[in-house]
């Protein structure tokens, strides 16, 4: 096999199992997420709370390796959507954590806008989600 097919192989099979994560946790925060508004529940809300937060820490990991290793162009929708519900959970954390994680939710939805205001040139809705997270910070 030569190196070239190698190194096309492993770019292949990096870009699936990155994308196969992100898919798992946008999946945990879509289940999860109704959950935090639930009153009277405390062990469901704290569960799923933890839950969506884990999630959203694991995708902006994953993003910041696909930024590093592919760059944040040519980003398919999948990517950008599942940046703006980690966001969304992060959005969440500024209003009800503590404050060592308001410092990193916002980090994080820095990396996200960061993200967003990249990939803008690609349609018309990244540049309004880019906008929506500007005007929270």
């Amino acid at each position: 096999m030569s190196s070239a097919s190698s190194t096309s192989d492993y770019h292949t099979f990096l870009h699936i199992a990155l994308t196969a994560s992100l898919l798992y946790s946008l999946v945990r925060i879509l289940l999860y997420r109704p959950l935090l508004t639930v009153r009277n529940q405390p062990s469901a809300v704290n569960s799923s709370f933890q839950i969506c937060r884990s999630a959203a820490i694991d995708i902006h990991e994953i993003l910041s390796l696909w930024g590093r290793t592919y760059g944040n162009i040519n980003m398919v929708y999948l990517i950008m959507y599942t940046t703006f519900v980690a966001a969304g959970v992060d959005v969440i954390l500024l209003r009800i954590g503590d404050a060592q994680m308001k410092d990193e939710a916002l980090k994080r939805i820095n990396l996200s806008l960061a993200i967003l205001e990249q990939a803008s040139d690609q349609g018309p809705g990244e540049a309004e989600l880019a906008a929506c997270f500007r005007a929270i910070r």
